[in-house]
């Protein structure tokens, strides 16, 4: 008798559990589909975030470190959304950060560098530029 019960619990929750998914996989479903539906009203915000960022970079007086920070916020607004506008930003960090001297910079520069490479699916370069600030 115990174990026709525990069949028939485990029976239950096996049940359960795939019902769950299937609603889990609809509702996932439908959020897409609004994504979707919203995906001009969304880029348009996105490039309107962005066109604000730059205008930071058009400061006549802007420091490097400066230039550092607006460019780090540009890559992360153009990471999942534009990969050569990423990259862009990113090497321009990692140029300033060698310029500046300062090995948290560059550190930070070389990660981001190496992440936007193996996205894109660069593996190649990837490691390169890892081995590179290894051995430096």
């Amino acid at each position: 008798m115990n174990r026709v019960y525990c069949l028939l619990v485990c029976l239950f929750c096996a049940c359960q559990v795939s019902l769950c998914k299937e609603l889990d996989e609809k509702v996932l479903f439908e959020e897409l589909d609004q994504l979707l539906a919203q995906q001009q009203e969304l880029t348009q915000e996105k490039e309107r975030k962005i066109k604000i960022i730059k205008e930071g970079l058009s400061v006549p007086s802007i420091t490097l470190g400066q230039e550092y920070a607006i460019n780090n916020r540009l890559y992360d607004e153009y990471l999942a959304f534009k990969y050569d506008s990423a990259y862009k930003y990113v090497n321009r960090n990692f140029i300033i950060a060698k310029r500046l001297n300062n090995k948290k910079l560059y550190t930070e520069s070389t990660f981001n560098l190496v992440h936007i490479l193996s996205v894109a699916g660069l593996f190649d370069l990837a490691y390169v530029l890892d081995r590179q600030h290894r051995c430096s």
